[in-house]
Formats: structure tokens, sequence, C-alpha cells
């Protein structure tokens, strides 16, 4: 058994609910050379919007770094009641280093999730692989069912196998 596998699922859903809520707002900020969307969406989250970030934009990873905060802020705030840390303001500085830096010391101790408690570290350390260790970023960059020379009149071919 996984360590906390129902825990992962729901903290996938929760971040891709919340690119949902920001993509729009996002695209705004940074233009359509660096959001890309597809879709309507909506906005209970039942159906997502397909969303990409465009690697050759320059400000891409700016773009997911702000993505990035805005996710860890809406869990923070408990927007979305499946993931909702109890978070004390003691706590506040050690959960955002851990979930959002990539970068920790070497030093077993000054690692940030060590001062986080129990309760808090096992989804702090779930939502800082999907941020801070560029999975979400992977997902968003990734082109989906594209057309490898797939025949133009034939509908019963879609896609293409590359």
């Amino acid at each position: 058994i996984v360590d906390g596998e129902r825990l992962r699922w729901v903290a996938a859903f929760v971040v891709l609910r919340s690119v949902n809520a920001h993509a729009r707002k996002l695209q705004e900020r940074f233009g359509k050379r660096t959001v890309e969307i597809i879709g309507a969406g909506e906005v209970d989250g039942a159906e997502f919007l397909g969303v990409r970030l465009l690697q050759q934009s320059p400000s891409c990873s700016e773009c997911y770094r702000e993505l990035c905060a805005l996710v860890a802020e809406d869990v923070l705030q408990g927007r979305y009641p499946d993931l909702r840390p109890r978070v004390i303001p003691s706590e506040l500085d050690s959960w955002r280093r851990t979930v959002l830096s990539p970068d920790t010391t070497d030093a077993e101790n000054d690692q940030p999730w060590n001062a986080l408690p129990d309760h808090l570290r096992q989804s702090a350390l779930i939502l800082r692989g999907l941020l801070s260790h560029d999975v979400l970023l992977v997902a968003l960059t990734k082109r989906w069912r594209v057309e490898y020379g797939a025949h133009p009149v034939d509908t019963r071919r879609r896609s293409a196998v590359p």
C-alpha cells in the first residue's frame, strides 16, 4: 500500500480544479502566447478546461510559478473541502516553503517539512511533488491528442500514432 494513496488522488484533483479556476485570469495576464485554453469548462470543476502552458513563451516559467502560488493559496484558504489543511500562523512559512520551494538544504534538520506536524506533512509533501518538482508543469505543457498525419477527410480515424 502506498502511503497516502487516497490523499494523492484528492490532491491531484484539487490542483486541477484550482488550475481550472485560475486559467482565464492567467491567460489575461500573460497572454494567449503563454496560456492556451481549449474548451468551455465548468466553474464547479465537474469538467476541466483544456489548459496548456506554451514553453516557447519567455514568460512560461513566471506564469507557472504564479500558478503554483495561486494553487497553494487556494489550498491554504480552504477553497476545496477535500483538502483543507489546518495550518496555524506559526506553521505557514514552513508549509509554503515545503510546497513551493524545490531547493532545500542538505542538512536533515533544516528541511522545512521537519517543522510541520504529522497531520500537515503528508499533504504538503504530495503538493510539493506536484508543484515544486514540476509534475503539473509536465502535464500542462504536453500536447495531447496531436494528429500526427491523420487523414484530413477520413473521419473514422481522428488521430494517428506517431
